[in-house]
């Protein structure tokens, strides 16, 4: 490995450093970061050189071996470091032949440095759309000599006659005031014609046609494409549009731009490629590769772009955001701008596991899948959602680790979400039942609500007590038992001198069932209603309703990547030898129950008459009682085998999906799930029936079209009417009260207004 030569401040870290937040990557292994005037430059997590940045030198130095020892192409280090492919290619050369004296600034002649050859193409575009000498410098940068000089050398002279300025180098006395009237009368006639002003930050004037922007994102020099909208009636979905007002209210970007912070020199770069995600979730646009069933330019309109990103993009910008490993991080982050909003969101909390089914061919770890009733190869996640039944966080689990593994996990994360002291009731089903763990997380300051396990506690009939109770707005009669303590599982059993230790009590409140059999819900709340702690048991099915809708209408279980990766050296899994010997045991003692049972049918049924001693009874059940034996040698055998066989054993035979893209696109899911969620909560009071149709409406909303108009200070999207005026109705309503957040479209300085078209009127 080349080594860069060192300055005696600068010197290489000896142990592997991790960089901080901000970070820019080159590649999938090689990334730098810049703080405190120094530049470090990573491979695979190792501080490979380390110099101050502006040290142009070895910045060269570093950009050249970098791609001479092949850990980087020619475009990622120029993208990554802001230069050109072609000053690569040249350090490149100069270092091969000179080494590191080849890399120095000869001696200046004193004269300005020319535009490049991206520049020049962006001049000679100005030059031909009208613009002037004066407007192309202040947008370069650059004095305009420099542009004069570029203009003769490309041979580039302006007509003597028309609205445009003549040549400078024959511009008359005086003519400096009448050249700044003539600019902003220029200005202002493009601006006409393209119906739109132009925003800072880009340098094109056709918001159809972003070609200049795109070849500065080429040569390093611009990050982020900021929206150009342009003027247009009934465009396509352009009614998705709504839920952008939610979207920056939320704060949601700024936390992506706190973790991620950008993706290197890019048209499409962070905010785009958020937003891009978060829109075409909304629209039922469900995976990268399904952007190609869509006009690219039309979906590009919706968010002031000339194109939408296509599928290889796309999929590049998730990977780079993959790569950062930063998943959990970003899923803790919204988690907390959206508790933020709201503390009350934690007052109860579902937890319950999500089973993906995958159909690869790489050995992955099994789960039971409970729509099917089978044992599947799958990836198991542990999702949070709020009393609302709202998403907050998701934690992924290695090898499908159940429950009661996973609640500690997920907990310590709610711990870090609420405020000091604060109690906070936990929902789950059967799978987290442990009275090890409950006593555990009593004492943390969680309280619970669950099923009990196993067999029913018996409850006299005539103990329940009829409760009126009233059920998605009709009244039932629910029978119920409250008893404020009862003994849940035992951690020393009973003795003569002392009596069995349980690890916890806790209330039990049962139902009864209309099929006559009892439902019931432990719980350590004891200042709670005893129809309370059913209804919020009971509720806990809004979570279940989420992933049947999120299957459904987000394709939450689709792949986000193919391929997977290795597990954590430590990770082990149940022994597959021991669950074999287990499941055969259990058929041998099934086998043993059946044969004493008819021994047992035997010796009832057997007659005095027929045979009346012990020994003829014996002689005459000889053959069974040999199986019975043989069973019974069997079973004794498997037992001491299974007792020898350890119960887990390193999992180096299987591997897991990778986890960071997943996290990213379920992140952008979950967000987009819960704007369409709070738009939902604003229809109630507006639509009548909201509860039954309202996200049926939402989603009509988002494939509506729509007109655009662009102001100096405003974005006004005017959605079209819907199937009926009531609803179109609705639709006006719900933009009034989003136009009071006065909130501007991301990325740009245009405040963006909505509005609903006029319903028609009915003509006689």
């Amino acid at each position: 490995m080349r080594m860069a030569p060192q300055r005696e401040e600068q010197r290489l870290p000896i142990e592997p450093v991790q960089p901080p937040n901000g970070q820019t990557f080159i590649n999938d292994q090689v990334w730098f970061t810049d703080y405190d005037g120094f530049r470090v430059v990573f491979l695979c997590g190792i501080a490979l050189y380390h110099f101050l940045v502006d040290d142009v030198v070895m910045l060269r130095f570093v950009a050249s071996t970098l791609r001479l020892d092949r850990h980087a192409t020619q475009l990622e280090i120029a993208m990554g470091f802001g230069h050109c492919v072609r000053s690569q290619a040249r350090w490149e050369r100069l270092y091969r032949a000179r080494g590191i004296e080849g890399l120095k600034d000869g001696k200046r002649t004193g004269r300005r440095r020319a535009l490049d050859d991206a520049k020049r193409t962006i001049l000679v575009s100005w030059f031909e759309q009208g613009l002037s000498n004066r407007e192309m410098a202040r947008r370069f940068g650059v004095d305009e000599s420099c542009v004069r000089r570029e203009l003769s050398q490309l041979d580039l002279k302006r007509p003597e006659t028309g609205s445009l300025l003549p040549s400078e180098e024959t511009e008359p006395e005086g003519a400096e005031d009448l050249g700044n009237d003539q600019d902003e009368k220029s200005d202002s006639r493009e601006s006409e014609e393209r119906g739109a002003p132009v925003p800072a930050g880009t340098a094109d004037l056709d918001p159809l046609h972003r070609v200049l922007d795109r070849e500065l994102a080429r040569q390093g020099l611009l990050d982020d494409a900021v929206p150009f909208f342009a003027d247009g009636e009934h465009l396509p979905r352009v009614g998705v549009l709504l839920a952008v007002p939610l979207l920056v209210a939320t704060g949601a970007l700024s936390v992506f731009q706190r973790i991620y912070g950008s993706l290197g020199p890019a048209f499409y770069g962070l905010r785009s490629s958020v937003v891009c995600l978060f829109l075409t979730a909304l629209l039922r646009i469900h995976r990268a590769e399904n952007l190609k069933e869509y006009s690219p330019s039309d979906l590009g309109r919706v968010m002031g772009l000339d194109r939408m990103p296509e599928v290889k993009t796309l999929r590049r910008k998730l990977r780079r955001l993959a790569a950062a490993k930063s998943g959990e991080e970003l899923m803790r982050g919204l988690a907390e701008l959206r508790v933020t909003e709201d503390q009350g969101r934690l007052g109860y909390l579902y937890l319950d596991g999500h089973v993906r089914e995958y159909h690869g061919k790489h050995p992955l770890g099994k789960a039971h899948v409970t729509g099917r009733r089978i044992s599947a190869s799958a990836a198991t996640d542990t999702w949070l959602n709020d009393a609302a039944g709202d998403p907050l966080l998701v934690v992924t689990s290695e090898l499908n680790a159940g429950l009661t593994k996973m609640l500690p996990k997920v907990l310590a994360e709610v711990r870090g979400l609420v405020e000091q002291g604060r109690r906070v009731t936990v929902v789950f089903d059967r799978g987290g039942y442990s009275p090890k763990l409950f006593a555990k997380l009593k004492r943390e300051g969680f309280d619970i609500i669950t099923y009990r396990k196993g067999t029913p506690d018996p409850v006299l009939r005539e103990e329940f007590e009829e409760v009126q109770v009233k059920v998605d707005g009709k009244q039932e009669i629910w029978e119920i038992h409250d008893k404020p303590e009862v003994p849940i599982g035992v951690r020393k059993r009973a003795t003569k001198e002392k009596e069995a230790e349980p690890w916890l009590y806790m209330r039990q409140v049962s139902r009864t069932k209309k099929d006559g059999g009892v439902t019931q819900v432990l719980t350590t709340r004891k200042n709670l209603d005893a129809v309370v702690v059913l209804q919020r048991m009971f509720s806990r099915w809004r979570q279940e309703n989420y992933f049947k809708y999120m299957k459904a209408e987000f394709a939450l279980d689709a792949l986000a990547e193919y391929g997977v990766e290795e597990l954590p050296e430590d990770a082990d899994r149940p022994n597959p030898e021991r669950k074999k010997l287990e499941k055969e045991r259990k058929k041998v003692k099934a086998r043993l129950a059946k044969l004493l049972a008819e021994l047992g049918d035997e010796v009832e049924q057997n007659h005095e008459s027929r045979r009346r001693t012990v020994r003829g009874l014996k002689i005459a059940t000889a053959d069974l009682r040999m199986e019975i034996a043989s069973a019974t040698a069997e079973l004794e055998d498997l037992t001491s085998r299974i007792a020898q066989c350890p119960a887990r054993v390193k999992a180096d035979d299987l591997r897991q999906l990778p986890r960071d893209r997943r996290l990213v696109v379920d992140a952008v899911k979950m967000l987009a799930y819960q704007v369409e969620a709070d738009l939902h909560r604003m229809l109630f009071g507006r639509y009548a029936r909201a509860d039954d149709e309202g996200r049926t409406l939402l989603q009509a909303i988002f494939q509506s079209s729509a007109d655009i108009e662009v102001g100096s200070e405003e974005l006004r999207v005017t959605i079209a009417r819907q199937s009926s005026p009531h609803r179109t109705r609705v639709l006006g309503e719900l933009c009034e009260e989003l136009n009071k957040l006065q909130v501007k479209f991301p990325g740009s300085e245009l405040r963006l207004v909505l509005a609903a078209e006029e319903p028609e009127h009915a003509t006689i």
